[in-house]
């Protein structure tokens, strides 16, 4: 099954309850990258693909693009990721009783979902209002 960006965002409207969706650029994850990279921003990043899920938790820190190939090269992670294969990258913010967390996740043309990013919550304001502020100046498509 081959999924269109707008089939993507059709998958969404069932969730809009709790569920607040913004497209940006697929772009976006470079930049959201680079720029937890420049602070030191913790992150929770869970990659999925058939039959694998893979989740790691803490910094990143090299950050390497080689064609359409996004790279972590650190030496606790290592991450690759085709930009070319993403149908779709979004900002989506899920309320959870009196609580929000606003995650990056980026979909195949399978309408599945391959990466998902969100800050590691460290129990102050400040991480969480700096990757606010990371989110916010992502590239629009």
């Amino acid at each position: 099954r081959v999924v269109s960006s707008s089939g993507l965002e059709t998958m969404f409207e069932g969730c809009k309850s709790n569920l607040e969706i913004h497209r940006v650029s697929n772009e976006a994850i470079e930049h959201m990258l680079n720029a937890a990279s420049a602070i030191g921003l913790p992150l929770i990043c869970e990659v999925s693909s058939t039959g694998c899920l893979q989740t790691y938790e803490g910094p990143v820190a090299k950050i390497v693009t080689m064609g359409p190939w996004i790279n972590i090269m650190d030496d606790q992670f290592h991450m690759h990721l085709r930009k070319d294969h993403l149908i779709g990258t979004y900002i989506a913010s899920r309320a959870n009783g009196a609580e929000a967390r606003t995650s990056l996740e980026a979909y195949d043309a399978s309408g599945k979902r391959v990466i998902y990013f969100v800050n590691q919550d460290d129990g102050t304001a400040e991480n969480e209002s700096l990757w606010q502020k990371i989110i916010h100046e992502l590239p629009k498509p």
